[in-house]
């Protein structure tokens, strides 16, 4: 199995909760508060039953004193949860970025001084209040390149944009709508989308001329765009080349060549660290744009102060969240990792990531653990390894995964990770074990088969087969590194494979645990060591959320095309849940949502998800209170 292959199913392994899906589809938000629409009552194909009470056996004879072998209660019959009335979640809203790096801009131009349009990340935005904030104009599927404005905009309220395979379009309301009009050049583009840039005669419209410069060809064009021929500037255009027009055009028809970037001598931010793409400006209003974002300037260049709102924050990718609230995330092509402190409305840039960019590594996996000095130690799941970092994210090493299966979850580290180097990984059905940090890795050989390892508040793991359930203590003593796997039989619905989409767990409390198995929901009320089913899912396409306070509501999650749904009844019947979601059609191509995570608060939790709204992405959050 390739490396690639293993990327694949570490998405649906050990990164699931990145992958989505829903349930079948109903009324679009936004939802009435007062009037819960009628709850919905899947039709399971069996009844569920109570697992039978064994007596637990152990492949080998533990070494641990004999109180720490335990005896598996008499199951008991689950009280039945009234129906679903009420959700337990707060209205969602969106997550902070002040500090997040913006889109990429590429081309900003003013069409009168308080007017401003701009290229981010393919798409055109326009601002009615020079540059302070944002609203989307115009996007396609190939990416727009550049822009060019009549001068008389304020009477004819014309620009045109040019994509990446020289397709021109034009709006003539200012950019409210827009037509494609011809393509420039069938030569430009191809495979891949081509930096192409437009120009303006400065007499448009009564001289109705424009031109476009691309890698190795000049056009240009003396009906407004309807058709173009091929000229020359007098140099050969490169992939930055610009053609900017003497002012008195016409009557000097001299063109100028502007090479990207140009910023001459204006003073920019010190905590700038790459370089500006281009810098334009209308008296003492300056715009910079940079890789990573837009900044504005009112006094001439002196100060400058972030200017990306209403524009769409870079893709966020929350990886996960410390034990300390702190957030972990990628954002957008930055080769960075961020990091937002619990509790924190600033995102804060840390060293980078390994193999210096993020190519690899969107959708990967990120585990937190939290040494005795109050450092975080991360490990990163890639598709190009494992890595290690000991400093809170800034600097990673590799993390020999040789003696492991090429098919494995992320590592799970113990709580003193930092001091002990100890962790374990579920690979192909086996749990192996390392003393050393990761150095090497040896296979636990009393578990077989098993097909989620979870990880308890109280410090214990346990390994979830079809026919058994496996336990690991922790001992405090130097036979730590001895310590027995137990093994107790169970019956997880007896399938014979376990479909990775249909399957969720959590250990709410230290003998709480939640598992949903094909649809199936199974409670451990001691531990892990017996289970009883108490529900059925009925959603077509999981996965499940299980409230991290699930002793106190009851509720599970799922999302489709619509939005995010909520059962407090172990999935029997169901509400909608998306109060405070943008008003949209979440089923159509502008609109999408999809749960990320679930995480415990002091009070109660938060769900967080990632919205597409009016083709942006931005992660929301909503918080339940749990008494």
């Amino acid at each position: 199995m390739t490396r690639t292959q293993h990327s694949v199913r570490i998405i649906l392994v050990g990164f699931v909760v990145l992958l989505s899906a829903g349930c079948v589809s109903r009324t679009p938000f936004p939802i009435p508060s007062h009037t819960p629409p009628p709850p919905y009552t899947p039709t399971p194909s069996h009844s569920p039953t109570s697992l039978p009470s064994h007596t637990p056996t152990s492949p080998h004879t533990p070494t641990s004193p004999p109180d720490h072998t335990p005896t598996p209660p008499a199951l008991h019959t689950p009280t039945p949860f009234p129906p679903t009335t009420a959700s337990p979640l707060g209205p969602w809203e969106p997550l902070p970025t002040e500090g997040l790096p913006g889109p990429w801009v590429s081309d900003i131009v003013f069409a009168t001084a308080g007017i401003v349009f701009a290229v981010a990340d393919g798409n055109v935005y326009r601002s009615d209040d020079g540059g302070a904030t944002w609203r989307e104009s115009f996007s396609i599927y190939r990416e727009i390149q550049s822009l060019a404005v009549s001068p008389d905009f304020a009477a004819d309220e014309t620009l045109f944009a040019v994509d990446g395979g020289s397709r021109l379009f034009r709006s003539t309301d200012g950019g409210e709508t827009w037509e494609e009009m011809t393509r420039i050049a069938a030569q430009i583009g191809g495979a891949s989308d081509e930096s192409v840039w437009l120009s303006i005669s400065p007499a448009f419209p009564s001289d109705p001329t424009l031109w476009a410069s691309a890698i190795g060809g000049a056009y240009r064009s003396t009906d407004g765009g309807l058709t173009w021929e091929p000229f020359d500037p007098g140099v050969v255009p490169t992939r930055g080349t610009r053609l900017v027009p003497n002012p008195d055009y016409p009557a000097d028809p001299t063109l100028d060549v502007l090479e990207y970037p140009s910023i001459e001598e204006a003073v920019l931010p010190e905590d700038l660290l790459y370089t500006p793409t281009l810098l334009v400006g209308s008296g003492e209003r300056l715009l910079l744009g940079t890789m990573y974002g837009l900044f504005r300037s009112t006094d001439n260049g002196e100060t400058w102060k972030e200017s990306n709102a209403g524009l769409p924050a870079t893709s966020v990718a929350p990886l996960t969240v410390a034990p300390d609230g702190t957030i972990y995330a990628l954002a957008g092509g930055d080769p960075r990792l961020f990091r937002l402190p619990g509790g924190g409305t600033r995102w804060e840039a840390l060293g980078p990531l390994p193999q210096g960019g993020p190519a690899s590594l969107w959708g990967v996996a990120l585990g937190v653990t939290i040494g005795a000095d109050g450092v975080s130690a991360l490990v990163l799941d890639t598709a190009d390894g494992l890595f290690l970092s000991r400093d809170g994210g800034v600097t990673w090493d590799r993390i020999p995964d040789t003696e492991l299966p090429v098919w494995y979850e992320l590592p799970l580290l113990a709580s003193d990770f930092a001091e002990s180097g100890l962790a374990h990984v579920l690979a192909d059905g086996t749990v192996y074990r390392s003393d050393d940090g990761g150095g090497s890795w040896a296979a636990v050989a009393e578990t077989s088969d098993v097909f989620r390892l979870v990880d308890t508040p109280d410090g214990r793991l346990i390994g979830l087969a079809l026919d058994a359930v496996y336990e690991w203590e922790p001992t405090r003593g130097p036979e730590a590194d001895q310590n027995p796997w137990v093994q107790y039989p169970a019956d997880f619905g007896r399938r014979t494979s376990v479909d990775l989409k249909m399957l969720s767990a959590r250990s709410v409390t230290d003998r709480m645990i939640v598992v949903i198995v094909g649809g199936d929901v199974y409670l451990s009320e001691d531990g892990g060591r017996a289970w009883t089913a108490i529900g059925e899912c009925d959603f077509d396409r999981p996965p499940y959320w299980i409230s991290p306070r699930f002793d106190a509501d009851r509720a599970i999650y799922a999302a489709d095309d619509t939005g995010p749904y909520v059962s407090t009844d172990a999935g029997r019947t169901w509400i909608e849940t998306g109060e405070g979601l943008p008003a949209c059609e979440y089923g159509g191509p502008d609109c999408g949502f999809e749960l990320l995570w679930a995480e415990r608060s002091e009070d109660g939790y938060d769900l967080y998800a990632l919205v597409r709204y009016d083709f942006h992405n931005r992660v929301w959050a909503a918080r339940a209170k749990v008494d």
